[in-house]
């Protein structure tokens, strides 16, 4: 066991060496920061006492060695467009995003498992049926369409929730239903597909054989050989949920992640765009790396043959 997580652990870390190394190099070939901050009358002294405020003035393998090192201590640069810190301006959004997505992802865990499962049970009936209507339901209505819907109903008509912004534990139920809908669809699908294949193999109809309670040969046998591939899509889809809801955080005004990435591309702000592709890349990274701890949980011969 020690083997295995060792390997996955050096494996992310390397992993992250070389997506900063890629996200740096290539934010450099977008052309000169300096240029868009500026009129293109400024006089070359004004341009160049910029670049040398912002380390620009370097040889670039200087500037990514400095980047390397401040990294390392938690400093990602000064952003161009807000003048502030980009460690600060992504520790003030980040917190947001993974309530949003913990959330969204809770829900989507709740409603999508036991639907499929039931789904998987009673295959080609009135449950499975529905069940299938609701994925696609889900995955075919845009995620700005079902918030706008929920707003009316629940925020408006009924004063439950409020309209938008993060303001108290209500504010957040709207905008993680209208996303957590949207991901439900597909792990109800997924988990649809492989519990069928689980329950037609040989050691599930070896468990009803001798007798074993069919809520056991389910929910404790078939179901949890039939969360590999979900608990692989999950950890993905929650890694880009963390910086990709940007429909949900714009309709619903939810201060996160993708919302300050959007801002970030608008103003050119280059520091900023790479500290924050950077966050969300390392998100990506980790989700993968706790998805394998996750299987060698729920399979541990995979531990033992890698």
């Amino acid at each position: 066991m020690t083997r295995f997580l060792t390997g996955r652990f050096l494996q992310a870390v390397i992993s992250i060496f070389g997506l900063v190394t890629v996200v740096f190099f290539m934010m450099r070939l977008t052309g000169d920061p300096v240029a868009r901050m500026i009129p293109l009358e400024a006089p070359p002294e004004v341009q160049e006492s910029l670049r040398a405020r912002f380390g620009l003035d370097k040889p670039l393998i200087e500037q990514y060695w400095i980047f390397l090192r401040e990294m390392v201590g938690g400093n990602l640069g000064q952003s161009l467009y807000f003048q502030r810190d980009v460690t600060g301006l992504l520790g003030g959004r980040i917190l947001p995003s993974l309530q949003l997505a913990v959330a969204s992802m809770v829900f989507a865990f709740a409603v999508s498992l036991p639907l499929g499962v039931y789904a998987a049970v009673h295959r080609a009936g009135k449950l499975d049926f529905g069940a299938r209507s609701f994925a696609i339901l889900g995955g075919s209505v845009p995620s700005f369409l079902s918030g706008l819907v929920f707003i009316k109903i629940f925020a408006v008509e009924l004063d439950w929730f409020p309209i938008g912004g993060r303001d108290g534990v209500l504010s957040i139920v709207l905008p993680a239903v209208t996303l957590g809908w949207f991901v439900s669809a597909a792990i109800m699908r997924l988990t649809r597909s492989s519990m069928l294949e689980v329950l037609d193999s040989d050691y599930v109809k070896l468990a009803r054989i001798k007798g074993v309670r069919e809520w056991a040969v389910i929910w404790r046998h078939a179901l949890k050989n039939a969360l590999l591939p979900v608990v692989t899509y999950s950890a993905v889809i929650f890694a880009a949920v963390v910086g990709g809801a940007l429909v949900t955080e714009y309709v619903f005004a939810w201060p996160g992640l993708a919302s300050l990435l959007v801002q970030a591309v608008q103003s050119r702000d280059f520091p900023l765009i790479q500290g924050a592709v950077i966050l969300i890349g390392v998100f990506f990274i980790l989700a993968n790396f706790l998805a394998d701890l996750a299987y060698a949980w729920l399979d541990p011969r995979i531990r033992f043959s890698r």
